[in-house]
């Protein structure tokens, strides 16, 4: 019955969610006390309209000569574009960012043409200021800020395998998918995740890990690709207390938001388990994450968020046999509670909780099937779909 709720509350927020989106960029054009407003999926598409020919889209009484403002949103970060009358500059002024530079070109679109060469690298240090304040006050930055960026997904990916091993993983090889919806300030994000992973025996206390998790995220048809590679060593310390130290490095990248960075991480964490009455089991899962990105270049322009954060990820897990066989194995129904805190650098969301529920075959599991509903700071709403088989 619980399931059954998570799942219609999922449901539920879905529906809700699609019903208040908004695009990722927009403008909105003041032209002699003429205004007209405009929505954009990806940023090419946004700095682009800042030609002749867009802003003439936009607000049909616009000329070459004419006094014009351009509100622009950088998905979420407030920007502005000036043309004073009768002069080819534009001025670019980001408050957030502490930018305030003009574009001088012989006509108004050789203009627009510097401020799209400055966006691809020739500002890069100015450029990187905005990535930053997109990922502290914004909550589909591609890097961090909300529960489908890179750096959040390296934290709960290091934390879901250890949980998922003291609960009953198996070993060998492992193969899932993961489906995820969020929303927060009014943005919809959507992601499926490929988790493949390598389970080496060393001893009976001793495992190493390799674990690939490749990523696909639709942010209101705005699309990031991440990937990584996580090495993890298990060391069962008792019977009851195993821990798991872990380091992982990967990236990810969005032509359609232009934002991406190299992320890495080094996490510990620790996991006991106890036996209760009533055949019920228990686990108490803590973790510390270090997670920080690192500069990536790309022919003149270079990404460099900057950003450096300490996270800590606490919870709980019950489980019981349900007394029902399938394929010859008991069916295993478990529930839980995670917290995610995240300190140091500002990022959009800072803390934000997971309550769901799982069944797998077995103590050692080969299949498993989940949902997590997920609330937290700044409203943000979401929920996880997750399968996965370990061979």
């Amino acid at each position: 019955m619980r399931l059954r709720q998570l799942l219609a509350a999922g449901a539920a927020l879905l529906l809700a969610t699609a019903a208040q989106a908004r695009d990722p960029f927009g403008i909105v054009l003041n032209v002699d006390g003429q205004t007209g407003s405009a929505g954009f999926t990806r940023i090419e598409d946004a700095y682009r309209a800042l030609d002749t020919a867009g802003l003439q889209s936009i607000v049909a009484g616009y000329t070459e000569t004419s006094a014009a403002t351009a509100d622009i949103n950088l998905r979420g970060v407030p920007a502005q574009g000036v043309f004073t009358l009768n002069s080819p500059a534009l001025r670019i002024v980001i408050p957030g960012a502490g930018i305030d530079i003009t574009f001088n070109g012989a006509t108004r679109d050789e203009s627009r043409q510097l401020f799209e060469d400055w966006l691809r690298g020739q500002g890069s240090s100015e450029v990187n200021r905005v990535l930053r304040l997109a990922a502290a006050t914004t909550s589909i930055d591609p890097v961090a800020g909300n529960p489908n960026a890179a750096m959040n997904q390296f934290v709960a990916a290091d934390f879901g395998r250890a949980v998922e091993t003291a609960v009953g993983g198996g070993s060998g090889f492992g193969l899932g998918v993961r489906f995820g919806s969020f929303s927060a300030a009014g943005y919809n994000t959507r992601s499926v995740s490929l988790p493949i992973n390598q389970t080496f025996t060393l001893s009976p206390n001793d495992t190493i890990e390799l674990d690939v998790p490749l990523t696909w995220t639709d942010t209101e048809g705005a699309r990031s690709y991440a990937g990584n590679l996580g090495i993890l060593y298990r060391r069962r310390v008792f019977d009851w207390w195993t821990l798991q130290p872990s380091f992982r490095v990967g990236g990810v990248g969005s032509i359609d938001l232009g934002g991406g960075s190299g992320v890495y991480s080094a996490a510990l964490n620790s996991t006991m388990r106890f036996e209760l009455p009533a055949d019920f089991r228990f686990v108490l899962a803590n973790g510390i994450t270090y997670v920080s990105t690192f500069p990536v270049s790309i022919g003149s322009y270079s990404v460099d968020y900057d950003l450096k954060n300490i996270v800590y990820r606490n919870g709980v897990v019950l489980s019981r046999d349900l007394g029902v066989e399938l394929a010859g194995r008991p069916l295993v129904g478990s529930i839980f509670a995670v917290d995610t805190r995240f300190t140091g650098d500002d990022v959009y969301i800072r803390n934000y909780q997971e309550f769901g529920a799982f069944a797998q075959l077995g103590r050692d599991s080969p299949a498993r099937l989940g949902f997590t509903f997920l609330t937290g700071d700044r409203g943000v709403r979401g929920f996880w779909l997750s399968t996965g088989v370990q061979f």
